[in-house]
C-alpha cells in the first residue's frame, strides 16, 4: 500500500520540473505524512489531513502558475501546466461567484445578524461548485492551449487536471452539497415562518453518494448515477476543450467556444434527464459524458501526429 502523498508526488513528477517538485511539492508531502501519522486512530482526522493537503497542493500549483504567466516567451511551453491550473482555479472562482450571487441578493431580506448572513452566503458555495468547477476547467484548458500541435504531455496534463477536478466535485457532492443545500432550505423556511423551527426532510441532493446508495426507488437510483456523472464531467469536457483550443487562435473565439461547450453539455444533460426518465438510469445519466468523450476523441484523432513531449514546467 502506497503512503499518503505518493499520488501528489507522481503527478508533480510528470508535470513539473525537478526543482519545482523539490521546492514546492516535497514540503507539502512531508507535512502531510507527519500529520497523517499523528492522526493515528481517527479516520475522520486522517481524511481532514488528506483534504487539507490536496487542497494545499492545488492551491500552491495555482499560485505558482499565476506567478509564472508573465515569464518570457521561450518559457511558454514550460508554463502550460501552471497556466492551465491557475486559469482553471480563477475561472471556477469567478463562475462560483456568478452562480451564488443571484440567490444571495434574493436572500438579503434575511436580516438576522451578520453571522446568519455569512452562513447563508457560505451555503450557496457547495451548491455552485459541481457546475463551476468543470466550467473553470474548460476556461483553464482553453486559456493554456492556444492553436498548437498537441503532444502526449498535453493530453496527460489535461487528464490530470480533469481527474483532480472530478475528485474535488465528488468530495463536494458527498459532504459539502448535503450540508449546504439542507442549511439553505432551513434558513429560508425559518425566514418565511418568522423563525419557527420546522423539520425538513432531506431531499435527494442532501443525501450524498452514501445516502443515495442505500435507496432503491427509481428517483434515487437515477439521481445517484446523475451525481456520479456530474462528478466526472470535468474529464470529457477538458478533453473536448483541449481539442477545440488546439484549433482556435482568437481570444473572442475561445470565449465563445467555452460558452457553447458548457451550454451544449448541460443541454444534453437536461434533455437526457427529462426526456428519458423511463430509460436505464446508468445510460441516461452518463449519456452527456459519453457524447462529449466521443467528440473529444474525434477531435484529437484528427489532430496531426503528436510531436515529442516537451517539458511543461
Amino acid at each position: 500500500m502506497s503512503r499518503p502523498g505518493s499520488w501528489l508526488r507522481a503527478v508533480a513528477a510528470l508535470t513539473c520540473r525537478a526543482s519545482t517538485v523539490e521546492r514546492l511539492v516535497e514540503p507539502i508531502v512531508s507535512d502531510l505524512r507527519i500529520e497523517y501519522d499523528a492522526a493515528l486512530g481517527s479516520a475522520w482526522r486522517r481524511r481532514a489531513v488528506l483534504l487539507r493537503a490536496y487542497a494545499g497542493f492545488w492551491k500552491a500549483l495555482a499560485v505558482h502558475g499565476l506567478l509564472s504567466i508573465g515569464r518570457r516567451a521561450e518559457d511558454a511551453d514550460q508554463a502550460v501546466f501552471r497556466r492551465a491550473v491557475a486559469c482553471s482555479c480563477l475561472g471556477f472562482v469567478l463562475v462560483t461567484l456568478l452562480l451564488a450571487l443571484p440567490p444571495l441578493l434574493d436572500g438579503v431580506h434575511l436580516n438576522r445578524g451578520t453571522v446568519r448572513q455569512l452562513t447563508f452566503a457560505v451555503t450557496l458555495i457547495p451548491q455552485a461548485l459541481p457546475i463551476s468547477i468543470p466550467i473553470g476547467v474548460c476556461i483553464g484548458i482553453m486559456s493554456a492551449f492556444r492553436a498548437r500541435a498537441l503532444t502526449r504531455r498535453d493530453y496527460l496534463v489535461t487528464l490530470t487536471i480533469g481527474f483532480a477536478a472530478a475528485c474535488l466535485v465528488g468530495t463536494v457532492i458527498e459532504w459539502g452539497l448535503p450540508w449546504g443545500n439542507h442549511t439553505f432550505r432551513e434558513m429560508t423556511i425559518a425566514a418565511v415562518t418568522d423563525g419557527r423551527i420546522v423539520h425538513v426532510e432531506p431531499g435527494l441532493n442532501e443525501l450524498g453518494f452514501s445516502g443515495l446508495a442505500r435507496r432503491t426507488d427509481v428517483a434515487a437510483v437515477r439521481h445517484y448515477h446523475l451525481l456520479w456523472a456530474l462528478s466526472f464531467a470535468a474529464i470529457p469536457l477538458a478533453l473536448f476543450t483541449l481539442g477545440v483550443a488546439a484549433r482556435t487562435r482568437r481570444m473572442a473565439a475561445r470565449a465563445f467556444l467555452i460558452l457553447v461547450t458548457v451550454f451544449a453539455y448541460y443541454a444534453v444533460l437536461w434533455l437526457s434527464d427529462s426526456s428519458l426518465r423511463q430509460g436505464v438510469p446508468v445510460l441516461v445519466a452518463w449519456a452527456p459524458n459519453a457524447v462529449f468523450l466521443a467528440a473529444s476523441l474525434i477531435l484529437i484523432w484528427r489532430q496531426s501526429p503528436p510531436r515529442a513531449p516537451s517539458s511543461v514546467t
